[in-house]
């Protein structure tokens, strides 16, 4: 079996979903591995053993899993101390150090003090202009990848963080093929038949799962983020109808690599939309995976989404609603809209809430929106 289809099985049975598997996790998350193996045979119909297991994650350059003895479990993830470690850090430097930095395994102060990062690009960018000399610079750190691996960062408190020593090879713009991607999208959304508000999600089949996302994809060249955004809902959800932006929830950053392995740096752009005609049916844009459309009330869309790149911007969604409790203004007529499926079912195995859990292990540019790989 393919490696990278057997750790996308392994982190849906082990962290989402183990009673899928039949498997029955202790209190710290070991599982037997000859269990594990046979339950992802039987997920995947196709043979595994244990030493499939133990080479799918001696391959897992993200190193995701651990392995005791005869068990294995997902690796606890590091967190900084004192705060929850965000996707991407940024570290202010000088661009005329930019090829001497690339030149090292890792990064440390000469003086052996910590390395300061902020959470924040803004902030980060005005940090590096106040440098005395040189260029201002930044640098793209993934920090959860540098967590997973081993890197200890330490929350300082106002969007601050530390660490001793960093290695290079998380340092997304440190690579010669380093690039960024920009993508933009959003989230739909409308009064529910009791008046509450809800959210429209999109459940997308990618190669080894499906999960439910926000409509989103890669801008096109001359396109502004409100242009991709309202082409992407419209494409995707197979709207007819004319829409609108009506609040900006702000970019986000993560880290991903290419199928060649290239880091890229996401930014992602995220509206607040609403329909200006009544919707009276989904088109989902089946040829790019859409299965199906369907609207959630603010907290049951945060338990939905749970891509790890998605699962802040839809809490920031969330807090959005509850701060503007107006919104969206009605259209004249009441919403009519329905889901729409497209033919082909969920995986063979699983029932329709059996399968919205999957995640990436290690190229997580692979389940941006909608249908943008």
């Amino acid at each position: 079996m393919e490696s990278q289809r057997l750790q996308k099985t392994l982190v849906f049975l082990l962290r989402h979903r183990p009673d899928v598997g039949r498997l029955r996790l202790d209190r710290e998350g070991w599982a037997d591995m000859a269990r594990v193996a046979a339950a992802v045979a039987r997920l995947t119909r196709r043979a595994a053993t244990r030493e499939d297991v133990l080479q799918a994650v001696e391959e897992d350059a993200g190193r995701t899993f651990e392995v005791l003895g005869n068990h294995i479990r997902i690796r606890r993830p590091r967190r900084g101390r004192r705060g929850l470690l965000p996707d991407i850090l940024y570290l202010p430097v000088v661009a005329e150090d930019l090829p001497l930095l690339a030149e090292r395994e890792v990064l440390e102060r000469p003086d052996g003090s910590s390395i300061r990062l902020f959470d924040r690009e803004q902030r980060a960018w005005l940090a590096a202009h106040r440098q005395p000399e040189g260029e201002p610079a930044l640098l793209y750190v993934d920090s959860i990848r540098a967590a997973r691996a081993g890197t200890s960062f330490t929350h300082l408190g106002g969007g601050l963080w530390a660490t001793q020593c960093l290695p290079a090879r998380h340092v997304l713009n440190l690579h010669p093929k380093f690039g960024v991607q920009a993508s933009a999208g959003g989230f739909l959304i409308r009064r529910g038949k009791r008046g509450g508000q809800e959210v429209a999600l999109v459940r997308v089949r990618r190669r080894a799962r499906i999960t439910w996302e926000v409509a989103k994809g890669k801008m096109e060249l001359g396109e502004t983020p409100v242009d991709t955004a309202i082409r992407e809902i419209r494409e995707e959800m197979g709207l007819d109808v004319p829409i609108e932006v009506i609040s900006d929830l702000g970019p986000s950053h993560y880290g991903f690599s290419t199928p060649s392995g290239e880091p890229r740096l996401k930014v992602l752009h995220l509206f607040v939309l609403r329909a200006l005609q009544p919707i009276e049916v989904f088109r989902p844009l089946g040829r790019e995976g859409i299965e199906e459309i369907a609207f959630f009330d603010p907290d049951a869309a945060v338990r939905e989404v749970t891509h790890g790149s998605l699962m802040e911007p839809i809490r920031r969604l969330r807090r959005w609603l509850a701060e503007h409790p107006e919104a969206p203004e009605e259209v004249e007529t009441p919403w009519q809209a329905t889901t729409c499926g497209v033919e082909g079912g969920l995986l063979d195995d699983l029932k329709p809430d059996e399968s919205r859990a999957w995640e990436d292990v290690e190229v997580r540019g692979e389940e941006d929106g909608g249908g943008e790989e």
